[in-house]
């Protein structure tokens, strides 16, 4: 694929993540909603790690010191469809969505030394859908709460890889990371009485702002089988500022007979998202498999966000992965398949009635190489799949609420052929 071919694909597939946030969890209601860590699909099917991950080829969302391993170009782009069992007392729903999750692009400036990337990927997902009926007095209303959007985040980052000595290398990356995002909630009551008047609020909340996120990435050669590696990144405070644009309106029947205007308010505010601090070591036995471990945390204690009185906490998360290298052509020339296992455990940031948010789940995965069997003209193009099953918990309403989680990740990495490699001088017209 040309380089022109690349931009075009990757601008138009940006302004399409923008839009393509998906959630379906009452959770995700909640403060800016359900924050993610930016992963693809090879990370999230490894438990969610990231911080020490150096694949064989592909890419590395998490670490902006990744850049450096760079050898080849590669186009990262992952869908995912998300799935969710509630159960509140004795009702049960199942809600579904689907949407893309991230594009990234990726290349050596020099290669196995510079590298650079940019592309867009959620920090944030909200998404929720209630109704429900009440009867008082003879008097029967249908209530509904819609939310829906969330932040997103468009990086650029450069990184540059030293040789410490014949068994060590070291890494350090910058990335700047812009976020911006759309945030909608809708309540109405709606009562069956002719003449009852019904009440709709409206309220959208623009946010944006800007940091950056620092990482470093080692390893070493501990003997002829095994290679430790470990990883660290520091994300700044971001100032986020919004603005938000609230309207109660009456009606009669339903949303078109607006009625009378009851409230209309614009505001602008300020929150700080938290620093953040990741940790992780990965270690390398051999050609066939490599585990992974990763620990994040992020004090939103002090967070507030459009005048809630809602609490928030610590968030933190580990994850743990395994990958093992299923196959291995001799001559050298395609990638091994790759089998993907991990487990990973987040506290939110979000507190319900003073309790936390906590979510366990468990993640298995495969990735099949489309390489060309023409020598020196091999891609290192990959096709992955994989599945995340899990559950949220909390102490104040475990009860009378649970919710399980089911989603789908399909991650496709592409990478030119060697004969198109960018930055490659013509030796011969």
């Amino acid at each position: 694929m040309k380089k022109s071919n690349y931009i075009i694909l990757l601008t138009l597939l940006i302004t399409r993540v923008a839009y393509s946030q998906n959630s379906v969890s009452p959770f995700s209601n909640y403060g800016i909603g359900l924050v993610e860590k930016p992963t693809n699909v090879n990370q999230k099917i490894l438990g969610g790690i990231g911080n020490a991950y150096i694949p064989i080829s592909g890419v590395n969302l998490s670490n902006p010191a990744f850049g450096g391993y760079l050898k080849e170009t590669y186009f990262d782009l992952g869908l995912t469809s998300y799935s969710q069992r509630i159960r509140e007392g004795n009702v049960e729903a199942t809600n579904r969505s689907a949407g893309f999750s991230h594009v990234q692009l990726f290349f050596p400036i020099q290669k196995d030394k510079w590298g650079f990337g940019f592309g867009l990927s959620p920090y944030s997902r909200v998404g929720f859908l209630s109704r429900t009926t009440q009867t008082t007095n003879d008097f029967t209303s249908s209530n509904l709460a819609f939310a829906s959007g969330g932040i997103n985040t468009f990086n650029l980052s450069l990184s540059r890889k030293l040789k410490v000595d014949s068994l060590s290398t070291l890494s350090l990356g910058l990335q700047g990371n812009f976020m911006f995002g759309n945030i909608q909630k809708t309540k109405s009551i709606t009562f069956n009485q002719a003449n009852a008047f019904s009440y709709l609020n409206e309220q959208s909340s623009f946010s944006k702002g800007s940091g950056i996120k620092f990482g470093l990435m080692a390893d070493r050669k501990l003997s002829d089988l095994a290679t430790l590696g470990v990883g660290f990144t520091y994300s700044s405070s971001i100032n986020l500022k919004t603005e938000v644009s609230e309207i109660g309106t009456s009606y009669q029947t339903s949303f078109v007979n607006t009625i009378d205007t009851i409230s209309f308010a614009n505001s602008s505010l300020e929150s700080t998202i938290p620093t953040e601090i990741g940790l992780g070591i990965s270690l390398k036995l051999g050609e066939v498999f490599t585990f992974y471990m990763d620990y994040n945390s992020q004090n939103w204690k002090n967070f507030s966000y459009t005048k809630t009185s809602e609490t928030y906490s610590n968030q933190t998360e580990i994850g743990v992965g395994g990958q093992i290298l299923l196959k291995r052509k001799k001559d050298g020339l395609a990638d091994p398949f790759r089998l993907s296992v991990g487990a990973k455990q987040k506290q939110h940031y979000i507190q319900i009635s003073g309790s936390d948010l906590v979510s366990q789940s468990a993640t298995l995965g495969f990735g099949i190489p489309i390489s060309s069997k023409v020598k020196y003209n091999r891609s290192k193009s990959m096709i992955t799949f994989g599945t995340e099953i899990g559950s949220f918990t909390n102490g104040a309403i475990d009860a009378q609420y649970s919710e399980l989680f089911y989603n789908l990740y399909a991650g496709f990495t592409l990478s030119p052929a060697l004969s198109n490699k960018w930055f490659r001088k013509r030796k011969y017209d």
